[in-house]
């Protein structure tokens, strides 16, 4: 059984196991933007992930390519389109099979099938638009071949309501970091496709190209290897084994923590706690994933002391770790056993800078949540906490 530590008034013999303890609301505000190339999109922020990377679409001049889970008729797209059409920009794009499945499934029931199927008809005239079904990652390339080059490294996929009212973190890559990310894409689009639209937007199976290779690791990781290793998640495991003093996790989803990789992640987190080292873990919160995913997943590691921040809204999907304020990663995964293995995710390693700037914004997530997890306790202990 939940508890809301408000309604825990009667006996104070009685044990209560795992309440859920209101937080004290504090007013934070958001790091600076675009501090070390980090853009923290939120409802709350007076600037809008949107809008930048709308604007970055606007001065393109040769090409633009992105990958995303999720996609709708956002500022981003439009400008994109006007993009091809006035300025002969080229457009490369490849969609997550896993939300065009649903769409099939529910058909004309889902709210959103003739907004999307429209999109997806516009699009396919004017640029190649893959499907991918082992996809997670989620970024935007502008120009990616000249100087002026860039990228947005992002947390969030590329809809309206991510990019502007989500919890959402996103990194401005420059310089070789740009060509990178290409070299990744370029892997994503040619290699693990399995089908592309056709003018009338029609999915259409390909086959692959058997040319490029995942690119070797650098401050860029991929989920994934050539071999049976998963190097994000190990470099994930490496930074809680190192941690002295703190740990710092928000992620969007928990799950199949008894599977491998993420069941060696959970077990590090666990002998981090023995150490004495500090545990933060950011998670979502409504109540229909509390039974389901929050609790079966966090349980273990509330019980050996770590500190859970359940955020209800806005939506937290921002996905990183950070230790002792000098090493982390901003990632586009989830902890998720059951589909690690199989699905190609990105890491981006923070700079000792960039961890300062993550460190400012935990301050401000702190703020944002709602309960925090507690462990199995005498309602006794209960009375009288304030956080």
């Amino acid at each position: 059984m939940r508890y809301v530590v408000d309604t825990i008034v009667r006996n104070s013999q009685q044990r209560v196991s795992y309440p859920l303890l209101p937080v004290e609301p504090t007013s934070v505000e958001l790091p600076v933007w675009g501090k070390e190339g980090l853009y923290f999109g939120s409802r709350h922020s007076p600037q809008k992930l949107l809008t930048e990377i709308t604007e970055a679409v606007r001065a393109a001049k040769e090409v633009v390519a992105f990958q995303t889970l999720l996609l709708d008729d956002s500022p981003f797209i439009q400008e994109l389109e006007r993009a091809i059409k006035e300025r002969g920009v080229r457009g490369y794009g490849v969609l997550a099979a896993e939300p065009l499945r649903k769409l099939a499934e529910e058909g004309e029931e889902h709210r959103y099938e003739h907004q999307f199927r429209d999109l997806i008809r516009r699009l396919s005239v004017l640029m190649p638009l893959r499907i991918s079904s082992r996809i997670h990652a989620k970024y935007l390339l502008i120009d990616p071949h000249l100087p002026t080059g860039r990228a947005f490294f992002l947390t969030s996929n590329l809809t309206q309501k991510a990019l502007s009212e989500n919890i959402e973190v996103g990194k401005v890559l420059e310089g070789p970091a740009v060509r990178s990310l290409f070299e990744y894409f370029l892997y994503t689009f040619w290699e693990w496709a399995e089908e592309e639209f056709n003018e009338g937007g029609i999915s259409v199976n390909i086959s692959p190209l058997q040319r490029y290779r995942l690119p070797s690791p650098g401050k860029l990781l991929c989920s994934l290897s050539q071999g049976q290793s998963y190097p994000l998640y190990e470099a994930i495991q490496e930074v809680i084994q190192k941690a002295k003093n703190y740990v710092a996790l928000s992620t969007f989803l928990i799950a199949g923590v008894d599977k491998e990789p993420i069941r060696s992640i959970i077990q590090s987190l666990q002998d981090a706690l023995k150490r004495g080292v500090k545990v933060e873990i950011f998670y979502r919160f409504h109540e229909a994933t509390y039974q389901s995913q929050i609790f079966p997943s966090l349980r273990s590691l509330v019980d050996a002391g770590a500190k859970v921040y359940l955020v209800q809204s806005p939506l937290l999907h921002a996905k990183f770790i950070l230790s002792d304020g000098k090493r982390g990663w901003l990632t586009t995964a989830n902890l998720e056993g059951d589909k690690a293995k199989d699905t190609l995710d990105l890491g981006w390693e923070l700079s000792v800078d960039e961890a300062e700037v993550m460190e400012e914004y935990l301050a401000w997530l702190r703020s944002k949540a709602k309960y925090i997890l507690h462990p199995r306790c005498p309602v006794q202990e209960l009375k009288g906490k304030s956080f």
